[in-house]
């Protein structure tokens, strides 16, 4: 005795029923998930050009929380993280566009013990933008 033809039709119906909900719950979850990095982005660039136009810091917690409601506590560890990033950044594009490569790069940051010494002196984020002077604060320390 084996299957009756509507056995085997209600099997293929079930199967097919629960692939279409594991499909269209994928899909939900994937689209989430592009929401949510869309707007993890917007609110990243947005603070990077903030800062990059050199918007004072107050001005920037208080736009980021008026425009995004990012609570004031988490605006400000975001622009550290912002200075710290913005900061390192233009110094390694300064020494690439000097002829350096990764490897000197690296030689370089470590050597002079770069990203310890961003992290911990908020003189040298006000640097960025004159790499030169950077490269000697960095030297001198």
């Amino acid at each position: 005795m084996g299957l009756s033809r509507d056995k085997i039709i209600s099997y293929i119906s079930d199967g097919a029923i629960e692939l279409r909900n594991g499909i269209r719950d994928r899909y939900d979850a994937d689209m989430e998930d592009a929401y949510y990095e869309g707007l993890e982005e917007g609110i990243s660039k947005t603070l990077s050009a903030l800062y990059e136009a050199d918007v004072k810091d107050d001005e920037i917690i208080r736009v980021m929380n008026k425009i995004w409601a990012i609570p004031e506590q988490d605006v400000e560890k975001m622009l550290l993280k912002e200075k710290i990033h913005a900061t390192t950044s233009a110094l390694r594009r300064y020494l690439r566009r000097n002829g350096k490569t990764e490897e000197d790069i690296r030689s370089f940051m470590s050597e002079y013990s770069v990203m310890n010494k961003i992290r911990t002196d908020s003189n040298l984020w006000k640097l960025r933008k004159q790499p030169e002077k950077l490269i000697k604060a960095l030297k001198d320390n």
